[in-house]
């Protein structure tokens, strides 16, 4: 007797091939999407941070009646006159003279107006080791960033180093303010150091593409400053003029700026890690804004609103 054997068809190759260039295809056009929306959800989370921050700013101008100096503080302490770096759970910036006692309650804002230190990070930050440090550099569009500036290869052009700075008496009649909280005298002139978690204070240095800027030596990247209450130094309102002859009022120094113009902070990680073309920004009556590269080249620090 005959026996009939069933075979199973497999498939031929111009199907399998078939699959996968379907597959391809819908990869293709999905991946993009799910990294969008990855991004967009990161950059919420900065946005919800902005808001945290802001309300921690409101509760320390209520204590103190000014504003903070620096949000998050500084890389720095002193002990017996020599600078030292340390991870920023150890202690934050200690403005003291002469102290062998790390005191990591001086007031900024974390650990009194706000207690979650993921506030101070952005979405996209990169950088996970807790003692990894950077000097910045003024924005070359800012007063105090005046002479530098970002060729077309994205590389920083004779930048600015955001330093300590004492009080200066100028025979012009155009003082500068000193930091109030620089340690001690040796400090002055001497670079500022943040940790690079620190995306509230600092930020990826931009161009108009949105790259990362370099130094010349087109490896190391550049942070600049991205939070200060005084941008251009001087001490009398009558010195603060920019090149249009307008006042820059719109800084944190004085007593009533105006906040819809006055910026608190901005973020670029998003541009320069997420390249999604985004600067997010946070103003001095709450808003948290997401603005495109163009206008936030042209108008941050000082500028927006004129």
């Amino acid at each position: 007797m005959r026996q009939n054997i069933a075979r199973t068809r497999g498939f031929t190759m111009i199907e399998l091939l078939t699959v996968i260039a379907i597959i391809a295809v819908l990869a293709a056009i999905l991946f993009p999407v799910f990294a969008t929306i990855r991004e967009q959800a990161r950059q919420s989370s900065t946005m919800s941070n902005m808001q945290s921050i802001y309300q921690s700013v409101k509760l320390y101008f209520e204590d103190e009646q000014r504003y903070p100096t620096a949000l998050f503080g500084y890389a720095q302490t002193q002990e017996n006159g020599v600078n030292r770096i340390s991870r920023w759970d150890d202690t934050i910036f200690v403005p003291m003279q002469n102290t062998i006692t790390l005191n990591p309650l001086y007031p900024y804002l974390f650990r009194d107006q706000a207690k979650n230190i993921q506030s101070f990070f952005s979405g996209d930050e990169e950088v996970t080791d807790r003692s990894a440090v950077t000097v910045a550099y003024y924005p070359p569009n800012s007063p105090s960033g005046a002479g530098s500036s970002v060729d077309a290869n994205g590389v920083l052009q004779g930048g600015n180093l955001v330093t300590w700075r004492p009080d200066v008496d100028n025979p012009t009649g155009c003082d500068l303010h000193g930091d109030p909280d620089m340690p001690a005298p040796n400090y002055a002139e001497k670079a500022k150091w943040f940790y690079k978690m620190d995306s509230m204070d600092i930020g990826p240095m931009i161009d108009a593409a949105g790259r990362w800027v370099t130094l010349p030596d087109m490896t190391t990247k550049v942070y600049a400053l991205h939070y200060t209450p005084d941008w251009t130094g001087f001490a009398g309102a009558a010195c603060d003029i920019n090149q249009a002859n307008q006042p820059y009022v719109a800084q944190l120094k004085y007593k009533n700026p105006p906040t819809e113009r006055t910026i608190i902070t901005y973020n670029t990680h998003h541009a320069a890690i997420g390249n999604s073309g985004r600067v997010m920004v946070l103003f001095l009556d709450g808003r948290a804004k997401k603005l495109d590269l163009k206008t936030a080249l042209n108008t941050f620090p000082l500028n927006y609103g004129l």
